[in-house]
């Protein structure tokens, strides 16, 4: 049977509490033992361990399986990534209700209660009653699912879940406002997934030497693709020297069936005009037939001739194709798909996510 993390359980975590009162923030940052200074008092790394999370374990055995089959394959770091990720939520939340609980003692302490007392007084007071029209209706929502039981039993069961989850609400609702008055500081990490992905050959914008290299797969006909655009011209302007885009083709067939207007691009970029081609296509899409993608040509001044006989002559297919493998490698699924110095990010994100992450990158930096 599956235990849960009880959000009114008294919590046996808080004996792995260590207090430090004079514990600097950037001490605790780096050591590894503790996953959080709140009030000056430290939580340590294995309060989140005990008792064992069997969600967690679960995870962990799917991981070790996974690493028994190497880590060459990018699909296969992608699988580990992603239960390495949902180990860091799960242990996020048990945080959230250590830290909760501690707060909450500190000021049951302070007023000599308690905590369940304090709860009572300040939170659970305030809970109205459960009426009996609530009842009813969520009776008659339910009652399929039930278990068959005399109706006034499993109505009064109803009762009691709907108590619980308003008192479990005004619990959550008085630890956070215990939080916005404390000083607290966490430091679990979540893990990262960093890929490696070639940009060699490839078309980019900013300086060739930048810290942070953006590498996005797009489609030419793709809408969402557009509307990254905006963004990424704001990253360029926001960060200067310091980002360096970079473009790799990934037409998807069974959407858009013809790569053509990617072949274009290339075409242009022979002629060193890779980028008016790229926003003209953009501009107009989907706009990609043979006397389309020409007159795009004559409107950013190309050698039209020369740009008619690389396209017609399919000279730049294989540079085209060479990006397809390399975002399928990758794992790229959809556009656009970004790698923020390895990192995925996939779909048209606002531009707080780059930002966030463009940070990190920074803050990396030696």
């Amino acid at each position: 049977m599956r235990r849960t993390f009880s959000l009114l359980a008294g919590l046996g975590l808080l004996l792995f509490l260590n207090p430090q009162p004079g514990l600097s923030v950037e001490a605790s940052a780096q050591d590894p033992g503790i996953v959080a200074v709140v009030n000056g008092k430290a939580i340590a790394a294995r309060a989140l361990d005990e008792p064992r999370d069997d969600e967690i374990h679960e995870l962990e055995q799917q991981i070790s399986e996974l690493r028994k089959k190497g880590l060459d394959e990018p699909v296969r770091r992608q699988e580990i990534y992603e239960r390495e990720h949902k180990i860091f939520e799960r242990k996020q939340k048990m945080l959230d209700e250590v830290i909760g609980q501690q707060l909450l003692d500190e000021e049951a302490a302070k007023r000599g209660m308690s905590g369940e007392e304090v709860l009572a007084k300040e939170a659970y007071s305030a809970v109205p009653a459960v009426t009996e029209e609530q009842v009813e209706k969520f009776y008659e929502r339910y009652k399929h699912n039930l278990v068959q039981r005399p109706e006034a039993e499993l109505k009064e069961k109803a009762r009691g879940i709907l108590v619980k989850y308003r008192l479990i609400n005004a619990r959550q609702k008085y630890i956070a406002s215990l939080r916005a008055q404390a000083s607290i500081s966490t430091f679990l990490a979540p893990p990262i997934l960093r890929l490696e992905v070639s940009v060699a050959g490839a078309p980019f914008k900013g300086s060739e030497t930048a810290p942070v290299t953006i590498v996005k797969f797009e489609d030419f006909n793709c809408s969402f693709c557009q509307r990254a655009q905006a963004t990424l011209a704001q990253l360029l302007a926001r960060y200067g020297g310091q980002v360096k885009l970079v473009h790799r083709d990934f037409p998807i067939d069974p959407l858009h069936p013809t790569s053509l207007a990617h072949e274009a691009a290339r075409c242009a970029d022979h002629q060193g005009k890779f980028w008016a081609y790229h926003d003209a296509l953009y501009a107009s899409m989907p706009k990609s037939t043979s006397e389309e993608l020409q007159a795009h040509a004559e409107a950013i001044g190309l050698d039209v001739g020369a740009f008619e006989q690389c396209l017609t002559g399919g000279t730049r297919r294989a540079v085209v194709q060479r990006d397809v493998e390399e975002g399928n490698r990758n794992g790229v699924k959809a556009t656009p798909t970004f790698f923020i110095n390895g990192r995925p990010l996939v779909g048209a994100q606002p531009l707080e996510r780059f930002i966030q992450m463009i940070d990190d990158e920074l803050a990396r930096l030696p």
